[in-house]
């Protein structure tokens, strides 16, 4: 057990007691030795080490030094709440106060009274390790290492300058002629023995029997790599748009494995990255629809997006009151923009309206600085939405996607893409249509992406209702739409 005031430890096995710091004669036994590094992580890890040896818990001794890793925990902390900032206060002050009535030949230093004022200073500038001198101490810890062993104080600050320098240069130079990487009784790699779901993943990587060998063990720049842990020795910034499709391509089948069998979304996030992407999510909505996302979207806008624009502020402006007041609300929110971007705004906007379906089932407004991790994620729809930094959709020049209240689509520089990235999803990752945007994403689907099933639907069913194979509004527009057209060619 930790004793309270001798200090001693005893072995509960062997019932020897082994003598504590504070036992010796020396001065300098009192102390800790260590650096501070190896004391933090010492004081984090004690109960994981010696805790279940402690007989007596309630010991006041062990119970301080609990206190005072709680203590560390919560200075060292990335982030804080003011809640825990105002129990750290609370525990401080209980800490100074058991310290001194258990130790009381032991005088309360400095340091002590710099940590009274630590909550004060969290509540000031944010959590104190990221405003910490320890990376300052270990760049220090170079120069005193050369100062001890070169044993040399003629201009020192000169010589720990060259030193430091060419230091410098020979971590940039790289590994100048080591061995980085060792195979340990490596074989070749024959694809045709392993299953097919792996020959469709290495195919893009022309992985032959020449240059790629399996091995159950490496050694990487000193370090051993064994069979079930991941090495990554480089990463590339940017692929080229040509490698992507071959990798969407060739490992379509593992993608719609693990959407068909409800993988979270996270681990498809970080399985499956360019699957958010515009460029990835084409392709796997081609493969599933035979349909080519964006291509499609954009063909239909050119051929009827003017047509249908014209029914709406018109035909549908002068029937609806509602449609009207979006007309007057959107003409003044677009001012003097013009292009197909604009055209599709527009369009999306008015559909809602046409249908009296909320825009806020699709759309969520947020700040134009904002970060994916300042959304407030339990405002959105657990179906896709996407999130407009700004005002407006006229306003925006940035948007996301968030699926299930999740932001897995930071950067979408335009409208049109966020829309195609929104409808691909629901396609991708087998969501139904929430009802209460059934019909604007039933008639996207139908005029805009030339998908028109003729029995099914991506809506959700409603309980105790019939449900259609067409959803009949949808039908009503459509109708609609087509005798107007008729109308204006005679």
């Amino acid at each position: 057990m930790l004793c309270g005031k001798t200090g001693g430890v005893a072995d509960t096995e062997g019932g020897e007691t082994m003598p504590s710091a504070q036992g010796h004669n020396s001065p300098q036994a009192a102390k800790l030795s260590g650096q501070a590094v190896q004391n933090w992580n010492l004081l984090r890890l004690l109960p994981l080490i010696i805790g279940d040896r402690v007989k007596d818990t309630a010991d006041d001794v062990w119970q301080l030094t609990l206190q005072l890793k709680d203590i560390v925990d919560l200075i060292c902390a990335q982030k804080i709440s003011v809640s825990q900032v105002a129990y750290l206060d609370i525990l401080i002050q209980e800490y100074l106060e058991s310290r001194k009535a258990l130790f009381p030949e032991s005088n309360l230093k400095p340091k002590h009274h710099y940590l009274r004022h630590y909550p004060a200073l969290i509540l000031k500038f944010g959590p104190l390790i990221r405003v910490w001198t320890m990376c300052f101490e270990s760049k220090h810890s170079y120069f005193k290492r050369c100062a001890r062993n070169l044993k040399n104080f003629k201009n020192l600050c000169l010589t720990l300058s060259e030193r430091h320098q060419i230091f410098q240069a020979y971590l940039s130079a790289g590994p100048m002629g080591q061995v980085v990487l060792q195979v340990k009784d490596g074989s070749p790699f024959y694809s045709a023995l392993y299953s097919k779901a792996i020959q469709d993943a290495v195919r893009p990587f022309d992985f032959t029997e020449i240059n790629t060998k399996v091995t159950l063990e490496m050694l990487y720049k000193g370090t051993s790599y064994k069979k079930g842990q991941f090495l990554v020795t480089g990463n590339m910034d940017s692929f080229s748009p040509d490698e992507v499709k071959t990798l969407m391509k060739s490992t379509y089948y593992s993608q719609r494995k693990e959407t068909n069998q409800g993988t979270d979304l996270q681990i498809l996030m970080e399985e499956w990255p360019f699957l958010f992407q515009e460029i990835g999510m084409a392709i796997h909505f081609q493969e599933l629809t035979g349909v080519a996302l964006k291509e499609t979207f954009l063909a239909s806008v050119e051929k009827k997006g003017k047509r249908l624009l014209d029914f709406m502020q018109t035909i549908c402006a002068d029937k609806s009151k509602q449609v009207l007041q979006a007309v007057k609300k959107l003409k003044i929110l677009r001012g003097q923009l013009e292009g197909c971007s604009e055209d599709v705004k527009d369009m999306v906007l008015l559909l809602l309206s046409y249908f009296n379906e909320k825009e806020e089932n699709l759309f969520h407004y947020v700040e134009d600085t904002c970060l994916a991790e300042e959304v407030q994620v339990e405002n959105l729809p657990v179906t896709p939405c996407i999130i407009v930094c700004g005002t407006s959709c006229y306003a925006s020049r940035q948007f996301m996607l968030a699926i299930d209240r999740k932001v897995v689509n930071d950067h979408i520089s335009t409208f049109i893409a966020a829309v195609c990235l929104m409808l691909g999803s629901y396609y991708c990752f087998n969501i139904h249509c929430p009802v209460d945007l059934g019909s604007t994403l039933e008639f996207l689907q139908r005029c805009f992406l030339n998908i028109n099933p003729e029995k099914g639907t991506k809506v959700e069913s409603k309980k105790h209702k019939k449900q259609l194979s067409v959803n009949p509004r949808v039908l009503t527009l459509i109708a609609d739409l087509s005798d107007h057209e008729w109308r204006e060619t005679c």
